[in-house]
């Protein structure tokens, strides 16, 4: 499997960086997308950096397993889907899917890993950090809903869970945001 990445930047699509089977121009996830990259961006300190270290970013993913609480936007933000900041998520260590993803790709990005590599995906009804460590593929690195270990996404995808037949609908960091093929 191969992943096709298409990044809008102000609005405009830009060359294919990525190959990918999973590929959809819009998504009910941009408005969540754009209102978190604004709050987000709030923390210049985020930048490229270059660095990659696949061992070290599983020991940063386990740690966060161990010190994270899964809990539901409704409780904890009376909201039915509310996306937190890092610094947000940070103050807690609670949240639910993309509060764990984009918590441990803000500690990532502090480790030193280049922002290029770095990611949030979502798939239906649920989100994981992943890792490019090449442009053909990248490392899910989940809270325990699809896996609790690192595995690549070639190998992983497409996955029933619950009776669902979970796939890659898009995709964002800091700076940019993309769709998947399906």
């Amino acid at each position: 499997m191969r992943f096709r990445l298409f990044w809008w930047v102000r609005g405009m699509l830009r060359e294919p960086v990525y190959f990918s089977r999973y590929m959809r121009k819009n998504t009910e996830y941009d408005h969540l997308i754009a209102n978190w990259q604004k709050r987000e961006l709030l923390y210049p300190e985020i930048g490229p950096r270059g660095y990659f270290n696949l061992d070290r970013a599983k020991a940063i993913h386990k740690k966060l397993l161990r010190e994270f609480t899964y809990i539901k936007d409704e409780v904890q933000f009376g909201k039915k889907e509310y996306w937190a900041t890092s610094k947000e998520t940070a103050l807690t260590l609670k949240g639910d899917c993309e509060d764990f993803a984009i918590l441990l790709m803000r500690r990532l990005w502090e480790a030193g890993f280049s922002v290029e590599n770095l990611c949030v995906v979502i798939v239906d009804g649920h989100a994981f950090c992943g890792l490019y460590p090449e442009p053909s593929d990248f490392i899910v690195l989940d809270n325990g809903y699809i896996t609790n270990i690192a595995v690549a996404a070639s190998k992983l995808f497409p996955v029933r869970i619950g009776g669902r037949k979970l796939v890659p609908i898009c995709g964002f960091n800091a700076y940019n945001k993309w769709a998947y093929e399906s």
